[in-house]
Parts: structure tokens; sequence; C-alpha cells
């Protein structure tokens, strides 16, 4: 497979203090990288991404402007709403992808994309059986967000997600040996001649 050429230019804010003035100095350090696939954004579902994508034997690196990662993943304060779960099992709590979806579209206004919507409660139970694989808790199971059966998970201590969920996904892309860029910008598609991104910059 064709490897992504990444061109990164890394500011380095350089400060010196003399007994009289402080003079600030910005250098630039480029470096290149060459992966396979390029994720840009370090919010959950970017480092899920990339999780998959290492997982498929490639390499990958995240790109995130921002200083830290989570993106607005770190501010989910409630759970995952998921249906058929081995946690609802468990509890008895009987649920079913049809409910789930019917509950979903009344709670859009009947205006969803119904196909998405499908795709989404089929595939919620694997989702949780991925992010338990991983090492994150969602065995905590309660009835919320206009759900007509508990269905939202979460850590067992009641812990808002976003905050187990970003060091969870942290931990496994450390483990996993992905690189993540903080502080880097993508401002452009590098293209070749038959219009194939190639590179990112």
């Amino acid at each position: 497979m064709r490897k992504i050429l990444v061109l990164l230019t890394v500011l380095f804010l350089i400060i010196g203090c003399t007994t009289s003035e402080q003079h600030k100095k910005e250098t630039s350090n480029q470096e290149n990288y060459q992966v396979d696939v390029v994720v840009i954004g370090a919010g959950g579902a970017g480092m899920a991404a990339a999780l998959e994508v290492k997982n498929a034997g490639l390499d990958v690196v995240i790109l995130e402007k921002m200083s830290y990662i989570g993106g607005n993943t770190v501010r989910s304060e409630g759970g995952l709403n998921a249906t058929e779960t081995d946690f609802q099992n468990e509890k008895g709590i009987e649920d079913t992808v049809e409910l789930m979806v019917e509950d979903t579209l009344k709670g859009g206004k009947e205006i969803n994309d119904k196909e998405l919507v499908q795709y989404l409660a089929e595939n919620s139970s694997n989702t949780i059986d991925w992010l338990t694989s991983i090492g994150m808790d969602m065995s905590d199971v309660g009835q919320r967000a206009g759900a007509s059966k508990p269905r939202m998970h979460r850590p067992s201590d009641g812990s808002k997600i976003g905050g187990v969920l970003v060091p969870t996904l942290q931990a496994a892309l450390d483990k996993a040996d992905i690189s993540v860029l903080t502080n880097t910008t993508v401002t452009k598609l590098l293209a070749n001649d038959n219009n194939e991104v190639v590179g990112y910059k």
C-alpha cells in the first residue's frame, strides 16, 4: 500500500531572559512521517478509528490541532446507548434493536436518517464489546435519554463517561504504539497528478 507523506511544521517558542528585557524567538522544525493512514483529530472517533487501522495491520498517525487529546468526547457526561448487550442480559433487561430504532427515531422527531439509525442500533452491542475489550468499564446500565428500556451504558462508579473513556482510549493508543501529534493543524491536502490525496501539510 502506498505510504502517505505527512509534513509537520512544529513551532517552538524559545524565551530567553536578560537583566533588562525578554526576547522571544520563534523557530521552525520540520519532520517527515510516512504512514498508510492519517487520522485528523484525536477525539473519541479519531482514536477509535486509529486503533482499528492499527488492528488491520496498517501504519497510522493521529494529528490533533489542540494541545491535548479528547476533543468533545472528554466533555461527555452521560453514557452510550446500546441494545441486546451482555450487561443488559446479566441484569435481566429485555431490549431489542427494533425498540432502540423506534426510540431513536421518536427522539429525533422522525427526521433522522433511518438507515443510519438502523446501523447504529444493530452495531451498538458490538461497540460495547469493543470498548470492554480495551479496558473500558461500561457495566452500569440505566434508563435515560427518552429510552423505553434501560440501555444507557456507563462506568459502574457513576463517573462521567468522557472522563473515563478518553484515558482508556489513550492507554490503548500507547499500548498499540500509535503516535498522536498535538498542536498540529492540517492546512493543506497534497495530491498527485491523478488528484489522489497522498499527503497532508
